[in-house]
């Protein structure tokens, strides 16, 4: 009489499945071990005769025919022509400056001339001077409004007082502009 078969529960397919898992993982590194042994017993002289040149064989033609009639292959080197300006022995260079030097670390001092611009020709319209802290000044030069930093006809303006404002050159000189007074005739008042 036969008995019946009785289906496997979640756990035993898990089993299973991770028994077959393992026997292809033992049977991967059996063959990884095997080509890595393979490779390293490669590397044995064993009394056999290289095929590879070696360096003196390609300088020494008699080293190369001893290592002919050894058996031994021996491969002539490539056959090319001497290049004239390779193999010719350097000139006598002199080098003015650092090749790694760079432009910003450079320890010779770099000339700069700047040339003086000649003072602005503003009218000064107007002043409002801020008395807070962090507040902006401005100045109406020209009918224009500027605040402190503005660059004017090549000057930047450098302080702002009243009836008055402070312009500098980029050589540092420094010149004052004043508002102009008023000429008022005065009026009679009937």
């Amino acid at each position: 009489m036969k008995q019946p078969k009785v289906p496997m529960t979640p756990a035993q397919k898990g089993a299973s499945k991770q028994k077959k898992q393992l026997m292809v993982l033992g049977l991967l590194s059996l063959v990884l071990l095997a080509v890595v042994g393979s490779q390293l017993s490669g590397d044995d002289d064993g009394g056999s005769v290289s095929s590879e040149p070696t360096a003196a064989a390609l300088e020494n033609p008699a080293v190369a025919e001893a290592a002919g009639a050894q058996g031994a292959s021996v491969v002539s080197p490539l056959s090319v022509p001497d290049n004239a300006a390779l193999s010719a022995p350097g000139a006598d260079v002199t080098v003015e400056r650092n090749p790694f030097e760079s432009f910003w670390n450079s320890s010779a001092p770099i000339e700069t001339t700047v040339q003086e611009i000649p003072a602005p020709s503003v009218t000064l319209n107007g002043t409002m001077i801020s008395k807070e802290e962090g507040g902006k000044s401005v100045a109406v030069i020209d009918g224009k409004t500027r605040l402190l930093g503005d660059v004017i006809q090549g000057w930047r303006l450098v302080s702002i007082g009243s009836r008055e404002i402070g312009l500098e050159s980029p050589t540092k000189s420094v010149v004052s502009v004043q508002m102009p007074l008023l000429n008022v005739a005065p009026r009679r008042v009937p």
